[in-house]
C-alpha cells in the first residue's frame, strides 16, 4: 500500500514549456516483507538481510524538472532530469539492527514528441 501526493507546476513565465515536478512516497506492505530462504533456515519470519521482518517500506522524496519545445508542426522534443532519494524502512533493517543506508538516483531524459 502506498500514498503518494504529487506537486506539478508549469510556470506560465516561459509558455509552460518547464515543467517542475516533486513528490513524497509513502509505502507500508499490509504483511512483514519476509523472505521465503531465511525463514526456512531460522524457523523464523525474517527478511532478506536476515533481521525480523518488518512492514514499513520507508519513504522516497522525488523531483524532476524537464523543458519541452517544439521542432516543426507536432513534432518536439522533451529534455529532463529526475532524481530520487528513499529512506528505507524497517522493512530493509540489517542483521545488526542497523537500518539501511539511503538509496539515490539520478536519471537524465531525452524523448522525441510526435
Amino acid at each position: 500500500m502506498y500514498l503518494k501526493p504529487t506537486f506539478r507546476f508549469r510556470p506560465s513565465l516561459f509558455g509552460g514549456r518547464l515543467r517542475i515536478v516533486g513528490s513524497v512516497l509513502l509505502a507500508r506492505a499490509p504483511e512483514p516483507y519476509v523472505d521465503p530462504y531465511q525463514s526456512f533456515v531460522s524457523s523464523v519470519a525474517l527478511n532478506p538481510f536476515g533481521a525480523p521482518a518488518g512492514k514499513n517500506y520507508g519513504v522516497e522524496i522525488d523531483g524532476a524538472v524537464s523543458w519541452r519545445a517544439k521542432i516543426l508542426g507536432s513534432l518536439g522534443y522533451e529534455l529532463g532530469v529526475q532524481a530520487g532519494r528513499l529512506f528505507p524502512g524497517n522493512a530493509f533493517r540489517l542483521a545488526d539492527g542497523s537500518t539501511m543506508a539511503p538509496v539515490n538516483a539520478l536519471r537524465f531524459r531525452g524523448t522525441l514528441v510526435f
